[in-house]
Protein backbone atom coordinates (compact mmCIF):
# COMPACT_ATOMS: atom_id res chain seq x y z
CA UNK A 1 0.00 0.00 0.00
CA UNK A 2 1.39 3.60 -1.25
CA UNK A 3 0.11 5.61 1.85
CA UNK A 4 1.78 7.67 4.71
CA UNK A 5 0.36 8.96 7.68
CA UNK A 6 0.95 11.92 8.95
CA UNK A 7 -0.33 11.31 12.76
CA UNK A 8 0.66 13.35 16.05
CA UNK A 9 3.41 16.23 16.17
CA UNK A 10 5.05 16.78 12.59
CA UNK A 11 8.89 16.85 14.21
CA UNK A 12 12.68 16.97 12.45
CA UNK A 13 13.85 13.31 11.15
CA UNK A 14 10.51 11.81 11.82
CA UNK A 15 11.40 9.25 9.22
CA UNK A 16 8.64 10.20 7.00
CA UNK A 17 10.78 11.60 4.41
CA UNK A 18 12.45 8.36 4.39
CA UNK A 19 9.18 6.01 4.59
CA UNK A 20 8.24 8.71 1.18
CA UNK A 21 11.60 7.80 -0.64
CA UNK A 22 10.53 4.23 -0.98
CA UNK A 23 7.81 5.03 -2.48
CA UNK A 24 9.79 6.54 -5.93
CA UNK A 25 8.40 5.06 -9.06
CA UNK A 26 4.23 4.85 -7.49
CA UNK A 27 1.53 5.93 -9.84
CA UNK A 28 -0.22 7.45 -6.75
CA UNK A 29 0.60 7.76 -3.02
CA UNK A 30 -2.14 8.36 -0.66
CA UNK A 31 -1.27 11.23 2.39
CA UNK A 32 -3.35 10.74 5.82
CA UNK A 33 -3.28 13.99 7.96
CA UNK A 34 -4.24 14.39 11.90
CA UNK A 35 -1.91 16.15 13.45
CA UNK A 36 -1.90 19.76 14.87
CA UNK A 37 1.39 20.65 13.28
CA UNK A 38 5.00 20.99 13.58
CA UNK A 39 8.34 21.21 12.25
CA UNK A 40 8.00 23.70 8.85
CA UNK A 41 11.72 22.17 8.26
CA UNK A 42 10.15 18.71 8.23
CA UNK A 43 6.95 19.17 6.86
CA UNK A 44 8.48 21.09 3.63
CA UNK A 45 11.36 18.29 3.02
CA UNK A 46 8.24 15.92 3.28
CA UNK A 47 6.27 17.99 0.68
CA UNK A 48 9.02 18.04 -1.60
CA UNK A 49 9.85 14.54 -1.07
CA UNK A 50 6.43 13.49 -2.33
CA UNK A 51 6.99 15.59 -5.23
CA UNK A 52 9.88 13.88 -6.09
CA UNK A 53 8.80 10.29 -5.99
CA UNK A 54 6.70 11.93 -9.85
CA UNK A 55 3.07 10.05 -8.40
CA UNK A 56 0.38 11.84 -8.20
CA UNK A 57 -0.24 13.03 -4.28
CA UNK A 58 -3.76 12.46 -2.96
CA UNK A 59 -3.98 14.26 0.88
CA UNK A 60 -6.64 13.04 3.07
CA UNK A 61 -7.58 15.43 6.24
CA UNK A 62 -8.82 12.76 8.46
CA UNK A 63 -9.68 14.85 11.32
CA UNK A 64 -7.30 18.00 12.15
CA UNK A 65 -4.72 19.03 9.34
CA UNK A 66 -3.45 22.06 11.30
CA UNK A 67 -0.25 24.47 11.00
CA UNK A 68 1.81 22.62 8.96
CA UNK A 69 -0.48 19.88 8.67
CA UNK A 70 -2.84 22.06 6.57
CA UNK A 71 0.71 23.21 4.22
CA UNK A 72 0.83 19.61 3.80
CA UNK A 73 -2.67 18.96 2.84
CA UNK A 74 -2.49 21.93 0.14
CA UNK A 75 0.10 20.59 -1.67
CA UNK A 76 -1.45 17.14 -2.87
CA UNK A 77 -2.52 16.91 -6.58
CA UNK A 78 -6.35 15.66 -4.96
CA UNK A 79 -7.18 17.22 -1.60
CA UNK A 80 -9.86 15.54 0.43
CA UNK A 81 -11.45 16.09 3.39
CA UNK A 82 -14.51 14.50 5.66
CA UNK A 83 -16.95 16.99 6.30
CA UNK A 84 -16.62 16.94 9.96
CA UNK A 85 -13.01 17.60 9.61
CA UNK A 86 -11.12 21.09 9.67
CA UNK A 87 -8.05 22.80 8.99
CA UNK A 88 -6.15 25.34 10.20
CA UNK A 89 -3.76 28.01 8.51
CA UNK A 90 -1.19 30.46 10.65
CA UNK A 91 1.56 32.30 10.40
CA UNK A 92 5.13 30.11 11.51
CA UNK A 93 6.10 31.57 14.84
CA UNK A 94 9.19 30.43 17.21
CA UNK A 95 10.45 30.88 20.62
CA UNK A 96 13.06 33.74 20.51
CA UNK A 97 15.67 35.52 22.48
CA UNK A 98 18.77 37.53 21.81
CA UNK A 99 19.87 41.56 21.44
CA UNK A 100 17.65 43.53 19.13
CA UNK A 101 19.73 42.66 16.19
CA UNK A 102 19.35 38.80 16.64
CA UNK A 103 15.36 39.44 17.39
CA UNK A 104 14.78 41.29 13.87
CA UNK A 105 17.12 38.89 11.95
CA UNK A 106 14.77 36.37 13.21
CA UNK A 107 11.58 38.11 12.61
CA UNK A 108 12.94 38.60 8.89
CA UNK A 109 13.26 34.64 9.02
CA UNK A 110 10.19 33.99 9.45
CA UNK A 111 8.99 36.49 7.28
CA UNK A 112 10.49 34.30 4.56
CA UNK A 113 9.25 31.02 6.27
CA UNK A 114 5.99 32.76 5.80
CA UNK A 115 6.60 33.59 2.18
CA UNK A 116 7.40 29.37 1.17
CA UNK A 117 4.44 28.21 3.17
CA UNK A 118 2.14 31.26 1.49
CA UNK A 119 3.84 30.15 -2.15
CA UNK A 120 2.23 26.50 -0.89
CA UNK A 121 -1.25 28.15 -0.63
CA UNK A 122 -1.67 30.21 -3.69
CA UNK A 123 -0.93 27.21 -6.13
CA UNK A 124 -3.83 25.71 -4.44
CA UNK A 125 -6.37 28.50 -4.50
CA UNK A 126 -7.72 31.08 -7.00
CA UNK A 127 -8.39 33.31 -3.45
CA UNK A 128 -5.87 36.54 -4.16
CA UNK A 129 -2.04 36.91 -2.17
CA UNK A 130 -3.60 39.18 0.26
CA UNK A 131 -6.23 37.38 1.44
CA UNK A 132 -4.46 34.51 2.53
CA UNK A 133 -1.81 36.67 3.98
CA UNK A 134 -5.09 38.26 6.04
CA UNK A 135 -6.32 34.44 6.74
CA UNK A 136 -2.58 33.23 8.09
CA UNK A 137 -2.32 36.69 10.01
CA UNK A 138 -5.73 35.78 11.60
CA UNK A 139 -5.40 32.18 12.52
CA UNK A 140 -8.12 30.82 10.36
CA UNK A 141 -10.20 27.52 11.17
CA UNK A 142 -11.43 26.22 7.79
CA UNK A 143 -14.54 23.76 7.87
CA UNK A 144 -14.73 21.73 4.92
CA UNK A 145 -17.58 24.24 2.62
CA UNK A 146 -14.76 26.72 3.15
CA UNK A 147 -12.03 24.13 2.15
CA UNK A 148 -14.44 23.62 -0.96
CA UNK A 149 -15.07 26.97 -1.63
CA UNK A 150 -11.01 28.07 -1.60
CA UNK A 151 -8.96 25.23 -2.21
CA UNK A 152 -10.76 22.84 -4.03
CA UNK A 153 -10.91 20.69 -1.84
CA UNK A 154 -13.29 17.28 -2.48
CA UNK A 155 -15.32 16.99 0.55
CA UNK A 156 -16.13 13.44 1.73
CA UNK A 157 -19.43 12.42 3.32
CA UNK A 158 -19.93 11.45 6.79
CA UNK A 159 -24.14 10.99 7.14
CA UNK A 160 -24.03 10.85 11.07
CA UNK A 161 -23.16 14.57 11.29
CA UNK A 162 -25.54 16.20 13.33
CA UNK A 163 -26.04 19.90 14.75
CA UNK A 164 -25.03 18.03 17.86
CA UNK A 165 -21.99 17.40 16.46
CA UNK A 166 -21.15 20.70 14.84
CA UNK A 167 -21.86 21.68 18.62
CA UNK A 168 -18.96 19.34 19.71
CA UNK A 169 -16.80 20.77 16.97
CA UNK A 170 -16.99 24.24 18.46
CA UNK A 171 -16.26 23.36 21.76
CA UNK A 172 -13.42 21.51 20.63
CA UNK A 173 -11.72 24.14 18.90
CA UNK A 174 -12.50 26.66 21.70
CA UNK A 175 -10.76 23.95 24.23
CA UNK A 176 -7.65 23.60 21.47
CA UNK A 177 -6.84 27.09 21.36
CA UNK A 178 -7.08 27.72 25.21
CA UNK A 179 -4.58 24.72 25.44
CA UNK A 180 -2.50 26.37 22.80
CA UNK A 181 -2.62 29.54 24.47
CA UNK A 182 -1.75 27.70 27.87
CA UNK A 183 1.12 25.97 26.50
CA UNK A 184 2.78 28.57 24.87
CA UNK A 185 2.36 30.79 27.59
CA UNK A 186 3.94 27.52 29.69
CA UNK A 187 7.13 27.18 26.98
CA UNK A 188 7.62 30.81 27.72
CA UNK A 189 8.03 30.57 31.28
CA UNK A 190 9.99 27.56 31.27
CA UNK A 191 12.31 29.25 28.28
CA UNK A 192 12.51 32.17 30.18
CA UNK A 193 13.74 29.97 34.21
CA UNK A 194 15.88 28.16 32.05
CA UNK A 195 17.92 31.05 31.00
CA UNK A 196 18.23 32.58 34.72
Amino acid sequence: MNDIYIYGDIVDGSGLVEQIQELNGADEINVYINTMGGSCQEGIAIINALRRTGATINTYNTSFACSMGATILLAGDNKYMYDNSLTMIHNAWLIACGNSQELRRQADDLDKINQAILNIYKQATTLDEATLIQMMNDETWLTSEECKDYFNINIISNKNESAAVAFVKDKVIEAILQEKKRAQQSYIENFINNLK
